[in-house]
């Protein structure tokens, strides 16, 4: 999650082109820079509890199944069509009304 809110930024500053440049750089296919761009269309709610994980010391993450109940339908993403700096601009705009308030 992390990664994709840092690349997005990357983006939206204009210090990298498009996602296809962050894809060469990362020594990544276009696809799984796709897939970690993605994340950026899950809730705020989502990306915040995804931040906030607990660090796992060995093996696997235990993410229980119940996690992604209510994300998308049957558990899969809904495709997200927004542009990539609309997402950046929502949090910069949502944590000015936050601070604000």
């Amino acid at each position: 999650m992390a990664l994709a809110i840092r690349r997005d930024q990357l983006i939206f500053d204009g210090e990298v082109t498009d996602q296809a440049e962050l894809a060469r750089l990362g020594h990544v296919t276009r696809a799984r820079l796709t897939q970690i761009m993605n994340l950026l269309c899950l809730a705020p709610d989502l990306q915040e509890q995804i931040l906030f994980l607990p660090v796992t010391e060995r093996g696997r993450d235990a993410v229980a199944a119940q996690a992604s109940k209510g994300y998308g339908s049957g558990g899969k993403p809904s495709s997200c069509k927004k542009p990539l700096c609309f997402s950046v601009a929502s949090r910069i705009a949502s944590s000015m009304l936050t601070r604000s308030s």
